[in-house]
């Protein structure tokens, strides 16, 4: 019963775009409905991939938006969350969509088809904020970097393949729509940039959360913390933890 209301709950949470309807529209007006259906089901199932295994780490999806040229599914969670769920997370998107696309095609093969399932997969491969791309490559770099480090890189890197795709397909006006809102998705990330250090900060201060790494940083530079890792500070011969550390950080900038 208590698995029925989870799913239930979720399918609630689902929200269609409002340009999504206008597309559907001009879809069947031109005598593209077909292939919008395609598209969307295509969608469905990629986002149906990250939602399911979210729930299978019993992640909290705070909404589901379907888009004019794809879904996003945003999360009410912690940034100190295992990078190996989160990466199993952002991959079962690209996973769940290609064994549906061979199943498909195993039974129907269709030129519309792969040509919908091609375009998805490299679309969501794309390194830029909130896609599946930046956020795999980004799971990468702080598996080297500190979470402050590659947390820029990955905003650097999405606002470098933004503004050369935007170059290069301003005169494409369905690819221009969907940079539109990607180009929106990542000035909302850089503004709220700050935040997210301090949140993943905070975290850590205000919870004691069981990590089997350990680091040690020499110096009182917190900016050097990794995800997935315990840290100790070494100040003055004297090694000082993580959360006590944090403490008195934070004391001192009330």
């Amino acid at each position: 019963m208590e698995k029925h209301l989870i799913i239930l709950n979720t399918f609630r949470k689902m929200q269609m775009h409002p340009l999504l309807y206008v597309v559907f529209f001009l879809g069947m007006i031109t005598g593209y409905f077909k292939e919008c259906i395609l598209f969307m089901i295509f969608i469905f199932v990629h986002e149906m991939g990250h939602v399911w295994v979210a729930l299978y780490y019993k992640w909290n999806i705070s909404k589901i938006i379907f888009l004019p040229l794809g879904g996003i599914t945003i999360f009410e969670e912690k940034i100190n969350k295992p990078m190996k769920e989160e990466l199993y997370i952002a991959a079962a998107g690209i996973f769940f969509q290609t064994i549906f696309y061979f199943i498909v095609t195993f039974f129907c093969p269709n030129d519309t088809i792969s040509f919908i399932h091609y375009s998805i997969l490299l679309f969501n491969l794309v390194p830029i904020y909130p896609l599946d791309g930046s956020k795999i490559i980004n799971l990468f770099m702080n598996v080297f970097l500190p979470f402050r480090k590659s947390f820029l890189f990955m905003l650097f890197l999405s606002f470098l393949t933004l503004l050369l795709l935007t170059s290069i397909y301003y005169k494409n006006l369905v690819l221009l729509l969907g940079l539109f809102f990607l180009w929106i998705g990542f000035i909302k990330e850089y503004r709220k940039r700050h935040y997210q250090f301090q949140k993943f900060l905070l975290e850590r201060y205000m919870e004691e959360i069981p990590f089997s790494k350990k680091k040690k940083i020499k110096g009182p530079y917190y900016k050097k913390m990794k995800r997935d890792y315990k840290h100790s500070f070494i100040i003055e011969n004297k090694e000082i933890k993580e959360r006590q550390f944090l403490r008195k950080l934070f004391d001192n900038h009330k």
